[in-house]
């Protein structure tokens, strides 16, 4: 078990922080550890992940990694924030996002975000997607840098910068200079892409905690943040 007396929250601008193991974050089950939703741990309610339908809900593993509670998307299990029914403010780049979850080995496109669903805005407006396509992990506009590791728990860490993005995997930087666009986001689904028509693109895999701040961290705040989360996984 990890011991740090930092928190994300110590670094100004975190908005959004869904931590699968329940300590940041409230965790919603049933008897059949199938869960229904995930609270932001910065607080804003109509940021908090659902899922209604029982066959599409994460699985929730107990002590599964380092001691620590996560979930599993096995099977086409995604989450999203209701902004269909509520106002979720759209975040402008810069942004930074911070994700710990078991990398797909498999080929093929496999998504881990994307925006939200019911928005009026245009798509391609209002979404910043992060995921997987064949062994690499690629920004918004179809930027993409290799991965060093797949099949394996990692720590990833992604700015969206416009013509400065960034990617890093358990510390290494993989790339920079990436070109992510002007996309703004507009939070979001874990798993798939919001409008979970792709099923053969699902994630697919255990997803333990997630981070995004709305601006360009330092990289000192990153590898801070980085570090506990390293400290914290056992990774």
């Amino acid at each position: 078990m990890y011991a740090s007396s930092f928190s994300p929250a110590d670094i100004d601008d975190l908005y959004l922080w869904y931590d699968f193991s329940g300590e940041n974050s409230t965790i919603t089950k049933d008897g059949s550890d199938r869960i229904s939703e995930i609270t932001n741990g910065e607080g804003s309610t109509n940021l908090d992940m659902l899922q209604t339908t029982g066959s599409r809900q994460p699985l929730w593993l107990s002590a599964s990694l380092n001691g620590l509670d996560t979930a599993d998307l096995a099977g086409g299990r995604i989450m999203q924030t209701d902004d269909a029914g509520s106002n979720v403010p759209s975040v402008p780049q810069p942004t930074t996002y911070f994700f710990v979850t078991y990398v797909p080995a498999s080929t093929g496109e496999r998504w881990l975000w994307d925006r939200g669903t019911g928005w009026g805005l245009n798509y391609d407006d209002s979404r910043q997607n992060c995921g997987k396509s064949n062994n690499t992990t690629w920004f918004t506009d179809g930027g993409t840098t290799s991965l060093a590791s797949t099949g394996q728990w990692s720590y990833i860490t992604t700015i969206f910068n416009g013509t400065s993005g960034l990617m890093r995997q358990d510390g290494v930087l993989q790339a920079s200079g990436m070109s992510t666009g002007a996309r703004k986001i507009s939070a979001g689904t874990i798993g798939n892409f919001s409008g979970d028509e792709h099923q053969l693109q699902t994630w697919n895999e255990e997803i333990a905690e997630i981070l995004l701040y709305s601006r360009a961290l330092s990289t000192a705040e990153i590898e801070q943040v980085e570090e506990y989360l390293s400290d914290r996984w056992g990774l």
